[in-house]
C-alpha cells in the first residue's frame, strides 16, 4: 500500500507542477514536441525493453507493487530501472546536443533559433519526467522491499 501511496503523490506533485507552469504560459502546446518525445522517453523505453525482453520488462514494472515479489524479481526490477535510466539520460544528451547543434549552426536565421533551442530545453524536460514518473518510483519502491528481504 505505501508503495502505490508513494507512486500516487509523484505522479500529482508532477502533475500539479505540470499545471503550475504551463498556465503561467499562453501557449500549453508548447510544451510538447514531437521529436523530443520519440527522441528520449520512447526510444529509451524501446532499447531498455530490447535488452530485457519484453516478457522480463513487463515482469519488471510489477514486481514492486507485487507483494509476493521474489528477491530475485526485484533485483531484475532495480536493474531494469536502472537501464531506463541510462538510456533516458544518453538519448536525452544526444537530443541536446542535437539541439546545440543546430541552434549555434543555425545563428544567423533567427527563425530556427528558437525551435532548436526548444528541442534541447524540452529533451532535458522529457528526461527528467522519465525519471521522476517511471525511474525513480519504481526503483526506490524496489529498493525498500529488497532490503526488507534480505533483513
Amino acid at each position: 500500500m505505501t508503495a502505490l501511496i508513494l507512486i500516487v503523490a509523484i505522479i500529482v506533485l508532477d502533475l500539479v507542477f505540470i499545471l503550475v507552469v504551463s498556465a503561467g504560459f499562453p501557449h500549453v502546446l508548447a510544451f510538447l514536441d514531437f521529436a523530443s518525445m520519440v527522441a528520449v522517453p520512447l526510444a529509451a523505453w524501446m532499447c531498455a525493453a530490447a535488452g530485457f525482453g519484453l516478457k522480463r520488462s513487463l515482469a519488471a514494472w510489477k514486481a514492486p507493487l507485487d507483494p509476493s515479489a521474489s528477491e530475485g524479481s526485484l533485483r531484475i526490477a532495480m536493474a531494469w530501472s536502472g537501464s531506463l535510466a541510462a538510456w533516458t539520460l544518453s538519448f536525452m544528451s544526444l537530443a541536446v546536443c542535437t539541439g546545440l547543434v543546430l541552434t549555434f549552426s543555425n545563428l544567423s536565421v533567427p527563425e530556427k533559433v528558437g525551435p532548436n533551442i526548444a528541442v534541447s530545453i524540452l529533451s532535458i524536460g522529457y528526461a527528467a519526467l522519465v525519471l521522476l514518473l517511471l525511474v525513480l518510483p519504481f526503483r526506490t519502491i524496489a529498493a525498500r522491499r529488497l532490503a526488507i528481504l534480505e533483513n
